[in-house]
């Protein structure tokens, strides 16, 4: 896991799964509910038929399961690839959940541009936390050459979806950039 960054006594860290701990939305329609008893050695089974026909939230939530071992035992590699079929797709949800899973490595090798191509696909549909993680990205230079422009944009973006830490970091970054261009300040 990524340690928290420490800027001028702001803490702040990645929007990250932290061992994928994101609400999982199992939406079984009306053959799963509330007295519904499941096997937890195996997924739902109507979860995981849709899952394998191919379809991306069935396959999103199947690997939500497999992340936090919701009615299966924990499997980050089951996780990647459940998510990766989902994110390949289109589904926002599973390409944040991979490139939080490629920035700290459950069930893959660490890989920082992986994450960021991730990142990326679910920034591009609105996906607000995925928008402020490339903030970070590129403030730090993890994954994509250190940009502060780059960085107050993805901020910025994130912030104005009302995410607050995006707020101070953007403006943080504002500052470092403005210092930057005007050496006497």
């Amino acid at each position: 896991m990524k340690p928290l960054y420490a800027i001028w006594g702001i803490i702040i860290s990645l929007t990250t799964l932290n061992g994928c701990m994101r609400a999982v939305d199992m939406r079984l329609g009306e053959q799963g509910g509330v007295g519904v008893v499941y096997d937890t050695k195996e997924p739902w089974p109507l979860l995981r038929k849709a899952a394998e026909q191919g379809d991306s939230q069935a396959q999103y939530n199947l690997g939500m399961m497999y992340c936090i071992g919701v009615g299966v035992v924990k499997n980050h590699k089951e996780a990647v690839k459940w998510n990766k079929k989902s994110a390949e797709q289109g589904n926002a949800d599973a390409q944040y959940t991979l490139g939080c899973m490629y920035n700290e490595g459950q069930g893959v090798v660490q890989d920082d541009k992986e994450a960021v191509k991730w990142f990326r696909k679910a920034s591009e549909k609105g996906y607000t936390d995925a928008q402020y993680n490339l903030g970070l990205m590129y403030y730090f230079g993890e994954g994509v050459v250190q940009n502060y422009v780059m960085a107050h944009k993805f901020f910025n973006i994130a912030a104005s979806s009302g995410l607050k830490s995006a707020h101070k970091n953007r403006d943080i970054v504002a500052k470092l950039m403005t210092a930057s261009c005007n050496p006497t300040m």
